[in-house]
């Protein structure tokens, strides 16, 4: 049986976004996110995808510049972080594995760098 994907944790250079509400700017740009990670095959469909929004299984920091950089350098750094932020908000055990899709402010249309990290059930 597949592991089903359940939640999404966005990951942001605070130096890049500073105190501006990381859902609401990112919000008119969800879809297209969705259809990256449908096309990449993190998600399978769009009932998935509702079941993570609907019950606000997303979750958006802001990490410090040099913490970020980190990041760029090591996947396994970028999966830690969004399992470690998942389990301080949410009380199920999620699998070990994170697919993660990585925009760089250059090419995204929302102007900032960002890491999308899918969760999946045990």
């Amino acid at each position: 049986m597949a592991k089903e994907p359940i939640a999404l944790i966005l990951i942001m250079n605070k130096k890049e976004i500073g105190a501006i509400n990381l859902l609401e700017k990112f919000k008119p740009y969800m879809v297209d996110a969705v259809k990256n990670l449908v096309k990449e095959g993190y998600i399978n469909t769009k009932e998935e995808f509702d079941k993570i929004l609907d019950g606000g299984f997303v979750q958006a920091i802001r990490i410090e510049d040099s913490d970020y950089k980190r990041l760029l350098r090591d996947d396994e750094l970028v999966a830690a972080t969004a399992m470690d932020v998942y389990k301080a908000n949410y009380q199920v055990e999620p699998s070990e594995d994170v697919e993660i899709l990585h925009y760089s402010k250059q090419t995204a249309p929302w102007g900032f760098d960002l890491f999308v990290a899918v969760m999946y059930s045990i």
